[in-house]
């Protein structure tokens, strides 16, 4: 079977749904009997992670973003917005399903996120990745 190699793009899907969860966020904490100053300091904190959330995996635009991937001899592969390659190793705590799929890479000390949805990358790559992950969590069960 062959590695899978994909490039990334903005997802309008995940941009949409990370305004929705820390807007959500932030009438929550209007609504919550607190202090003014801590309300303050929430909301600072809530669209401070929605800025970044957003900017890096939502619309990919900032530098920590990655915008390409691959499997290269039992490593992945992450190419970072500002051309930095990672190398990594996929976690078994990922996730894949049809709509979203999450996959946790372990890169030099530090744990990388990144979240697909369908949008982020043609239609096919997307079937093919799912099926060629599904296929390796089921053959590392196995043995």
């Amino acid at each position: 079977m062959p590695y899978p190699k994909f490039s990334l793009h903005a997802s309008l899907l995940l941009t949409a749904l990370l305004v929705v969860l820390h807007g959500i966020s932030l009438v929550i904490i209007a609504l919550v009997t607190l202090a003014y100053w801590l309300k303050c300091l929430l909301a600072t904190w809530v669209a401070v992670s929605a800025w970044c959330s957003i900017t890096r995996q939502g619309l990919r635009s900032s530098s920590k973003a990655i915008c390409a991937c691959w499997l290269n001899q039992q490593a992945w592969h992450l190419l970072t917005r500002d051309n930095k390659l990672l190398r990594g190793q996929l976690l078994g705590c990922s996730f894949i399903s049809p709509y979203v799929s999450v996959l946790n890479f372990s890169c030099a000390k530090s744990i990388i996120a990144l979240t697909l949805m369908p949008d982020a990358m043609e239609p096919e790559a997307y079937r093919r990745l799912r099926v060629y992950l599904k296929l390796m969590a089921a053959k590392h069960t196995l043995s």
